[in-house]
């Protein structure tokens, strides 16, 4: 198996397969470092909403508007998607989804300082930012789940992991990047490398298979014939997310006003659970995994 960053575009026996079981190829590696680029914004936007609401001189209600429209971005990526991958297949969803969100991010970064208009831009930056994300999140789990055949769970596991990680890093960025006095901006900004760095490895896997096809199927999205198990499922995960990120926007807002922290203290105390259950699942679903061999015998 090449190093990471060569071309790859598929398995290719037993070898192959046993090495990807090791570790993830350029083609993984790709789509996880798009989910981080995401994440490193979705992580930092959570503690940043306070700050930001601080400095309008706001409630708490009008900056939540932000988790709002950024949710809002998400919903209108589920129900255009499927669409836009037929258009530009996963490949250009992956890279356009990697600018859009860049110039969202920076949007609504320098947006915040427009003294009298800020919500007038950050919270339509927040809608596109939220479309955008939601289409790498999309596509990136698809890419990861089908490129690595047996092992997707595990590998779609090890991506969420790697995103937690960066989630890990993220806050404790903007907690410092406070304290020394160059407000929340300054991490928000660092977006950019992470999506140079993506650009750079999505580039050569135009023709991978996984990221060269258009998604299966010609029907409109509906919510007909989906069964009982998905809205469980479903269920589950919106409640899950829904208190994932009132505990990232809104406790150290808490830990500020009951303890005292400062807001870039309180900012960096938060986030260091987030990572280690993704961890923990990564080596549960690779555990888990079919023998990666059989379908090579």
């Amino acid at each position: 198996m090449s190093a990471v960053g060569a071309e790859d575009t598929g398995s290719t026996g037993k070898s192959d397969d046993a090495d990807r079981a090791a570790r993830p190829d350029a083609t993984s590696v790709a789509a996880m470092v798009s989910l981080c680029t995401y994440t490193w914004f979705l992580y930092g936007i959570g503690p940043s909403l306070p700050l930001l609401r601080d400095e309008l001189g706001t409630t708490s209600a009008v900056a939540g508007l932000h988790s709002l429209m950024l949710a809002g971005g998400v919903i209108i990526a589920g129900f255009t998607g499927v669409n836009l991958g037929r258009r530009w297949r996963r490949y250009g969803v992956a890279w356009r989804g990697i600018v859009v969100l860049t110039i969202g991010v920076l949007i609504f970064t320098a947006g915040s300082l427009l003294r009298g208009v800020e919500l007038a831009v950050t919270l339509p930056a927040m809608l596109v930012i939220g479309f955008a994300g939601g289409l790498l999140i999309n596509v990136s789990n698809t890419i990861l789940q089908e490129h690595n055949g047996a092992l997707g769970p595990a590998m779609l596991t090890l991506g969420n992991a790697a995103a937690a990680g960066v989630g890990l890093v993220t806050p404790l960025a903007v907690g410092l990047a406070t304290d020394l006095g160059w407000t929340w901006r300054a991490a928000m900004i660092l977006v950019l490398p992470f999506a140079v760095i993506s650009l750079i490895l999505i580039r050569p896997r135009r023709q991978v298979p996984a990221y060269a096809l258009r998604p299966a199927g010609s029907s409109r999205f509906s919510f007909r014939g989906l069964p009982q198990a998905y809205w469980f499922a479903a269920t589950a995960v919106v409640s899950a997310v829904a208190i994932e990120f009132c505990m990232i926007t809104w406790t150290p807002d808490l830990l500020t006003s009951r303890t005292g922290m400062t807001p870039g203290t309180a900012s960096g105390a938060c986030p260091r659970w987030w990572a280690e259950w993704p961890w923990a699942g990564w080596w549960w679903a690779r555990s888990l995994a079919p023998d990666h061999r059989s379908d090579c015998s």
